[in-house]
């Protein structure tokens, strides 16, 4: 990377060549960036080989026949697959170039987690399902973050209370890219408020606890419960949508009452009481009479 690439404050507008396509798409990738002083080199990028060494990493002296054919009339699309080419693990190849046949970026360094008490997913949603274990989300942002944890130390699927976060966007007040006819991108920060892009995701959870024991909400960044959100039970399998129009966190709640029904008067199978009769006391005795009627 040229000295003129590099700088100590922001700009207010960027050049339109390599830097549209090089923002996204790299960071997917293990780079590393090197400095280097060559006046006039525009911005590339170079494979590490294993001949290589640190060394030669920092010095910016890299082997010619290592540097990735970047132009600025590249797709998204076409820089993908030129940095997929480039990889030396052959599965791993094969496994991002068949999700980019279905429309979808595949990260070479972990941008999802799939553990048994924490998943989440980072990157191009777009509507598309991703399976984590036992859960799938769907997201129709473009580009997002999903991240659900439990918080009593079980796994997601025993687990009695559960933080989902699902993080869109957010942007000032008339922030803005406007064109010029330089070809540069000029960008108007804007003012307060902040906003946050209105979206929905859907969660669904298989659970080895009553699926109808669980309640859903949506919190303030402090905790508050905001509102309540509905659950959908199928069987074993909850199913939560979640949306972006009072905040990011949301919370899923277990309570064994909740599975029984007692809210609506079902508890355990008991029937509803129509009503109560008439409570008698015997005169002149200690006992009370009372007639239920159901």
């Amino acid at each position: 990377m040229e000295r003129t690439w590099a700088r100590n404050k922001g700009a207010a507008s960027e050049g339109d060549a390599y830097v549209a396509n090089m923002m996204y798409i790299p960071h997917l990738f293990k780079t590393l960036s090197v400095y280097a002083d060559k006046p006039n080199v525009p911005l590339s990028v170079y494979e590490i080989t294993p001949d290589v060494t640190p060394e030669r990493i920092a010095s910016g002296n890299l082997p010619t026949a290592n540097k990735l054919p970047i132009s600025s009339s590249m797709t998204n699309r076409q820089m993908a697959e030129l940095f997929i080419n480039s990889l030396d693990d052959a599965n791993k190849k094969t496994e991002m170039l068949a999700a980019l046949n279905q429309n979808k970026l595949l990260s070479d360094t972990g941008e999802f987690v799939n553990t048994p008490k924490v998943i989440a997913a980072a990157g191009t949603m777009n509507n598309h399902t991703f399976t984590l274990g036992q859960a799938t989300v769907t997201s129709d942002v473009e580009k997002g973050t999903f991240f659900a944890s439990s918080l009593d130390g079980n796994e997601l699927k025993d687990s009695e209370r559960m933080l989902l976060i699902y993080k869109t966007d957010v942007a000032a007040t008339n922030e803005q890219y406007v064109m010029q006819p330089s070809g540069q991108l000029k960008y108007y920060r804007g003012i307060l408020p902040t906003l946050v892009k209105q979206q929905t995701a859907q969660l669904t959870l298989t659970t080895i606890k009553p699926a109808g024991g669980y309640k859903g909400y949506k919190l303030a960044l402090n905790g508050t419960r905001l509102q309540e959100i509905p659950v959908t039970v199928n069987g074993q399998v909850l199913s939560v949508t979640l949306e972006t129009d009072k905040g990011f966190a949301f919370e899923l709640v277990y309570d064994a009452l909740y599975a029984t029904g007692f809210e609506s008067g079902t508890a355990n199978g008991w029937s509803v009481v129509s009503y109560w009769g008439v409570f008698l006391r015997g005169v002149g005795s200690k006992w009370l009479k009372s007639l239920l009627i159901q």
